[in-house]
């Protein structure tokens, strides 16, 4: 019999996008699943979607969980205490899930006795519509204190081998930290290279310099803390300042490509405003022209009319009609 997977579903004022994170849990093609919804004190919509969507779920188990708001890591703890799964996977509540992702990262488990399967991303910018596919490299415990691949709480994890361990409160990089904790403690992990978590990335990301600089002292503390217990199996820190300095300077070379992009577009539009203006003031010397032609045969009838040969054309004409 297959065990059961926990879901657990975070909410906060996702109303948008709550309803296609549910559905896409409903939708696993992994049979038995204890979905969990926790919503964490929404002031929007959110509990009117979620009441109009659960009927319609198809998973073995499903409950909501209301509270006031406590936080991301509080909620995580206390799913953490109350999930039934012999595995679990988290899903914020403005990503979602292909059909097969339960089913085939729970295989390679089986497959591999890892107690962490982790996902590539597929990432979607709202804003612009543009997305992404990360390729991520497989595990190393370097590789996660570099950065080099990311293990996030959407990946499928033993139950059993995160026994009395929690999310570090008020921590930004608390899932980073999480699973250093696993890392540290030998626990295994393995990449699930052709499966993806699909995140929906909004304006509002953490993606400033400031947000970067703040975080390279955060992780480097972290590793710190780290280093204390483990010694010489964590990394020393000028690694990370060297990971975020690489960063800031491909934001800096994206930022600069897309001011000269701006650049080329303002002049290819102001090349056009040039070349309308230049096309106006040439159909309307033309029109001028026209006109110029128009008043001189005028004139030309008008003078032949008053002629001795116009009166007579007009003797003619009233002798035709005698």
């Amino acid at each position: 019999m297959n065990p059961l997977i926990s879901v657990i579903i975070t909410n906060y004022n996702y109303a948008q996008y709550i309803q296609k994170a549910i559905e896409s849990v409903s939708d696993q093609t992994y049979p038995n699943i204890e979905l969990l919804i926790y919503d964490d004190g929404s002031s929007d919509d959110s509990l009117a979607i979620i009441d109009k969507t659960l009927p319609s779920v198809k998973v073995s188990k499903v409950k909501l969980i209301q509270q006031e708001n406590r936080g991301i890591v509080k909620t995580r703890n206390r799913a953490l205490q109350e999930l039934t799964g012999s595995y679990y996977i988290f899903l914020d509540a403005d990503d979602f899930f292909d059909a097969d992702f339960v089913s085939s990262l729970y295989q390679i488990a089986i497959d591999t006795g890892a107690d962490v399967i982790y996902p590539n991303w597929h990432v979607v910018e709202l804003e612009t519509g543009n997305d992404y596919k990360t390729n991520f490299p497989e595990f190393t415990l370097e590789g996660l204190q570099r950065q080099q691949l990311h293990v996030t709480p959407e990946s499928l994890v033993k139950t059993a081998a995160i026994k009395d361990m929690t999310f570090e409160m008020e921590l930004v990089a608390e899932d980073w930290h999480f699973f250093l904790q696993m890392a540290f403690l030998g626990k295994k992990f393995k990449l699930a290279k052709d499966n993806y978590i699909n995140y929906q990335v909004k304006s509002n990301s953490r993606s400033s310099q400031n947000s970067y600089t703040e975080d390279t002292f955060l992780f480097e503390s972290i590793l710190a803390e780290f280093r204390e217990k483990y010694m010489d199996q964590v990394i020393e820190p000028d690694y990370i300042s060297q990971k975020r300095m690489a960063e800031l300077e491909l934001d800096r070379a994206a930022i600069q490509e897309r001011l000269r992009i701006s650049d080329e577009n303002l002049k290819l539009l102001s090349d056009s405003n040039i070349n309308l203006t230049m096309q106006i003031s040439q159909l309307e010397n033309q029109i001028a022209d026209f006109q110029s032609i128009i008043n001189q045969k005028e004139l030309h009838i008008q003078n032949l009319e008053r002629s001795k040969f116009g009166r007579l054309q007009k003797m003619l004409r009233k002798g035709l009609k005698k």
